[in-house]
């Protein structure tokens, strides 16, 4: 247990080992609640950040992108093929 002051402004210092056991660096945020009538702090923990990294890519992504989008290029310039052929096809039938 750790017994801080707390400024005039309310700051206190949160001591150097809760600090790294909970991986609070400088200017990371904190939250700061109450549970059960007592104040809690608790490290902020960004999901975008603990997700780095976590996918192992053979290539990069910008080459994966320009795949996947030219892939939908060519399924749009398939559909629109289709619609022109059949829309061709009732024209001749109603002559």
């Amino acid at each position: 247990m750790y017994r801080m002051g707390v400024t005039r402004k309310g700051q206190l210092v949160i001591p150097k080992e809760l600090r790294e056991k909970h991986g609070i660096r400088p200017n990371s945020e904190v939250i700061v609640t109450e549970i059960g009538g007592h104040i809690a702090i608790l490290p902020a923990i960004d999901p975008i950040r603990q997700g780095r990294g976590m996918l192992r890519l053979t290539r990069p992504t910008v080459e994966l992108l320009r795949e996947a989008r030219a892939a939908e290029f060519e399924k749009d310039q398939r559909r629109l093929g289709e619609v022109a052929s059949k829309r061709r096809k009732n024209v001749s039938k109603r002559r």
